[in-house]
């Protein structure tokens, strides 16, 4: 287990690809709970259980649906496990990172924790960025605005199903 959240990390630190995972089911079985629990407690700040799984599950197939089609329309649906492994264990490591500055904002706003939160959320756009140009075989610039894409169409789903996290963000 500690292989592959080093292996994760180093995703983080773009010096890894997706492609170093290893395709495996069971690796992907590891990865998703800690995705669902990390991120299950981050949205539990802002909003009730029932909500935060269904966000939790929107987010979740989102990410599976444009992961899948992208691979599938570049013919790379080999590449599946190890690109959705690595775009959940980088995204539950970052959230877990991140998590001590998203609650202290939840509490009581600053400016430091809001440029913490900031910085993440580019550098999570710049990893997500890295997984899919190496998953693509893609340049890192139009891998981005695919991810940039993908986020802003996440965004607006979110803020149509849940306007209380909107609220409570801008509150």
């Amino acid at each position: 287990m500690f292989a592959i959240t080093k292996l994760i990390f180093d995703i983080c630190l773009l010096q890894k690809g997706p492609q170093d995972i290893p395709t495996s089911a069971w690796i992907l079985r590891f990865i998703f709970p800690c995705y669902l629990l990390i991120n299950a407690l981050i949205l539990n700040l802002n909003v009730d259980f029932l909500s935060s799984l269904l966000h939790l599950a929107i987010d979740l197939c989102g990410l599976f649906l444009f992961a899948l089609l992208l691979l599938h329309l570049y013919n790379k649906r080999s590449r599946f496990y190890q690109t959705f492994s690595a775009l959940l264990g980088t995204d539950a490591l970052l959230t877990l990172l991140v998590m001590p500055a998203l609650a202290t904002f939840s509490v009581n706003p600053s400016l430091p924790a809001f440029i913490v939160i900031v910085l993440s959320i580019l550098w999570h756009w710049v990893v997500l960025g890295h997984i899919f140009r190496h998953a693509l075989d893609q340049s890192l610039s139009f891998s981005l605005g695919l991810v940039l894409l993908y986020l802003v169409l996440l965004y607006w789903v979110n803020t149509h199903l849940f306007p209380e996290l909107s609220q409570a963000n801008s509150a």
